[in-house]
């Protein structure tokens, strides 16, 4: 299995203006999740909010701050990659299902 870490610099090396437009596009369709991950940013540089050393979940030292609601920029939940991204895929399972059964309540 290649190295991810080392394709992705190569791809981004290779791709540079496809990727920053894909970025940009994404930032412009999702300002409220730009402006939320901003204000953590500037929140742990300037001592507001304080980063942990390890995941919520698990001891990884390797952490990213998660969104519940970005209404509420600061109230962030600090998990490791591998739990941030088990927690998407959960929550688009629950969205997925809560779709199907009010779809199967409307057809029954």
């Amino acid at each position: 299995m290649p190295n991810t870490n080392a394709y992705m610099k190569e791809y981004y090396k290779a791709n540079r203006d496809k990727c920053l437009s894909h970025q940009k596009a994404y930032y412009l369709c999702n300002k409220h999740k730009k402006r939320a991950k901003d204000a953590v940013y500037r929140a742990v540089l300037n001592g507001t909010l304080t980063r942990p050393h390890t995941c919520t979940l698990c001891l990884n030292v390797d952490v990213e701050a998660h969104h519940e609601d970005y209404s509420k920029p600061l109230d962030v939940l600090w998990l490791c990659p591998r739990h941030h991204a088990e927690l998407h895929r959960v929550r688009r399972f629950m969205a997925r299902n809560e779709i199907d059964r009010a779809t199967l309540r409307l057809i029954v």
